[in-house]
């Protein structure tokens, strides 16, 4: 027997400027595989175990939306107080393919128009 991954959900997706997702986790202790065909993204990953009620403060003003949590929170993250592990700030350009394992993120589209390909994996054992 040994692991394998497979994909469990598909996408094609494109969005505008400031678009993206979030913060959250992917359902089910899914992974995702993201590849962009076009444009760039800004993530912000939280290690595996942080607090919800740390990067999802009751801040007024903020909604769910990625742009609004970068604006009001990801600035609260470089502070020396802050209070849990900074996060892992990545810019993804066109086409780099990686897979991110389950754990705490914020997506957000930093170009005119962007267009990703994009699959959750499942682990199977076969």
């Amino acid at each position: 027997m040994h692991n394998t991954y497979v994909a469990c959900y598909r996408w094609i997706v494109m969005g505008p400027a400031r678009s993206g997702s979030g913060l959250h986790v992917d359902p089910l202790a899914t992974s995702a595989w993201n590849a962009l065909i076009s444009g760039h993204k800004r993530w912000a990953l939280f290690p595996p175990g942080t607090q919800r009620h740390h990067v999802l403060p009751k801040l007024p003003g903020l909604e769910r939306e990625a742009v609004s949590w970068f604006t009001h929170v990801y600035p609260l993250t470089q502070r020396e107080d802050w209070p849990t592990t900074k996060p892992i700030d990545i810019i993804q350009v066109r086409l780099p393919v990686f897979v991110i394992t389950s754990r705490l993120r914020g997506v957000l589209s930093c170009v005119v128009w962007e267009a990703k390909l994009s699959a959750d994996l499942c682990m199977q054992t076969v």
